[in-house]
């Protein structure tokens, strides 16, 4: 269905036991970067460059757009989906030392969640700029919003779009 069916989705992955030393120190396990190390990995001209593109929406303001646009392909943005995808926001936020109140990043966000050209240029950017492993971190938050109310095909469509888009392999 997905890419001519030449792709696979990976919906869950098992986890591993601690005891058999494969367990990571870091916080979440996720061996998929955060945007505070992949800023910090940057070079000045490279992170001048992603700000002077972003323009004037900030980072976590596209991303916030992003997730939204995630879970609300279906038409509806559930209740479970909007806490999950709040909790995903605020470690955005966290991450990159953000001083915007995150309240009004989301409703920014759900003011222009119908802008089409915004969702295109945040897709376009965050692939011209992030690397491929801090944007398959986004399309894991992407994945977990969605699924935090069952993932609906429109859901499931838009994250094949994200991952077509940006070259990932689930």
């Amino acid at each position: 269905k997905y890419n001519f069916g030449d792709s696979w989705i990976i919906k869950q992955v098992a986890t591993l036991d601690a005891e058999e030393g494969w367990a990571e120190d870091d916080d979440d396990g996720s061996v998929l970067p955060d945007l505070e190390g992949e800023l910090a990995n940057m070079s000045e001209e490279a992170y001048g460059a992603m700000l002077e593109a972003m323009g004037r929406v900030p980072l976590e303001t596209r991303i916030a757009h992003l997730l939204l646009a995630v879970a609300g392909a279906d038409g509806d943005v559930a209740e479970e989906e909007l806490d999950a995808l709040s909790a995903h926001l605020a470690t955005v936020m966290t991450q990159l030392g953000s001083e915007l109140d995150p309240g009004r990043v989301l409703r920014f966000a759900k003011k222009h969640d119908e802008d089409q050209e915004l969702f295109d240029e945040t897709v376009e950017l965050l692939g011209q700029h992030l690397s491929s492993g801090m944007l398959a971190a986004l399309i894991q938050m992407a994945r977990e919003v969605a699924e935090a109310d069952e993932t609906s095909e429109d859901e499931e469509d838009l994250l094949a779009h994200l991952v077509e888009s940006w070259q990932i392999e689930e």
